[in-house]
């Protein structure tokens, strides 16, 4: 079991050049669901997976830090 912030920091995590996430609580126990994010490596499809969700929704332009897939690091 992930949590949807523990899969929030991890999905960020694979963009090319970011190396930390910066993540902003109301309480204590909010961090605890973040922390495996930062350990956690996403299967190929799954990240795929969450940038079409990013790119559907418009979450992400060319504005944004999101960089396409095919420049994403792989760990």
């Amino acid at each position: 079991h992930v949590s949807l912030a523990a899969l929030s920091i991890a999905w960020t995590l694979t963009v090319t050049g970011v190396t930390g996430a910066i993540a902003g609580a109301r309480s204590p126990d909010q961090i605890d669901g973040w922390l495996p994010g930062a350990q956690l490596q996403l299967p190929p499809d799954v990240a795929e997976a969450i940038e079409r969700i990013v790119e559907r929704t418009g979450a992400g332009d060319e504005r944004s830090a999101v960089a396409p897939l095919s420049a994403r690091r792989s760990d």
